[in-house]
């Protein structure tokens, strides 16, 4: 009879062994999937950092050449409102015309 509950013993160890062993394959599976899993985020990552920045870097680039434009705009606006004031002030300046003067 011992030797009976020996031989059951050594078979549900055995049976124990075969588990572990397998479990322990499928432990280091999962690992390695999750090692891809994680390199894979990594990547995705440092390319989703990559494309932010070069959308920003363009954008920043549209940004500053339009208000260069604007400013060159403004430029030109200024001038325009200089020579106009010119204009004015030199014709408030002038002697009245000779029309003003017959009419008168």
């Amino acid at each position: 009879l011992l030797l009976k509950d020996l031989d059951a013993a050594d078979e549900e160890l055995a049976s124990c062994k075969r588990v572990a062993h397998t479990t322990k394959e499928e432990l280091h599976d999962i690992k390695d999937e999750l090692e891809t899993t994680k390199r894979q985020l990594k990547e995705r990552q440092q390319d989703t950092v990559q494309d932010y920045t070069t959308k920003m870097h363009s954008a920043c680039s549209w940004m500053e050449d339009s208000i260069n434009t604007t400013s060159r705009q403004l430029s030109k606006l200024a001038s325009t409102v200089i020579e106009l004031e010119d204009t004015v002030m030199g014709l408030c300046a002038a002697p009245p015309s000779s029309a003003s003067q017959t009419s008168a």
